[in-house]
């Protein structure tokens, strides 16, 4: 048990080593599951979050913002159409921060949709 918890510290530790600033090691380091959390923090969240959207491009910055208003759930040609069918160059960039995730299509027949 000792060996697999100190092989987890080490390969967090080797990817730690790599960022060179806090948000390099927000994007890089943490799994994106404990980027999620910061973002949900009660008091912290809304810091890591802003200082997020400050680092992203402006049309990803307006992904997001329209995202938040949607609810958090959207189809992706919806979000094509706000950028004008330019989301593939802004998606990579928003799936590293772990801003959207692909959902997986329900059986009725929806359309492919991005949740943040």
């Amino acid at each position: 048990h000792r060996i697999n918890s100190m092989a987890k510290s080490s390969s967090f530790s080797s990817r730690a080593a790599k960022a060179t600033g806090v948000l390099d090691y927000l994007q890089k380091a943490l799994p994106k599951q404990r980027l999620r959390q910061l973002y949900a923090h009660e008091t912290r969240g809304h810091y890591v979050c802003r200082a997020v959207l400050q680092q992203l491009p402006g049309v990803a910055q307006q992904i997001v913002i329209r995202l938040s208003c949607c609810g958090g759930t959207f189809t992706q040609k919806g979000v094509q159409i706000w950028t004008k069918q330019q989301f593939a160059s802004y998606q990579h960039e928003l799936s590293r921060w772990a801003i959207i995730e692909e959902i997986t299509p329900a059986p009725s027949g929806d359309a492919d949709k991005t949740k943040i």
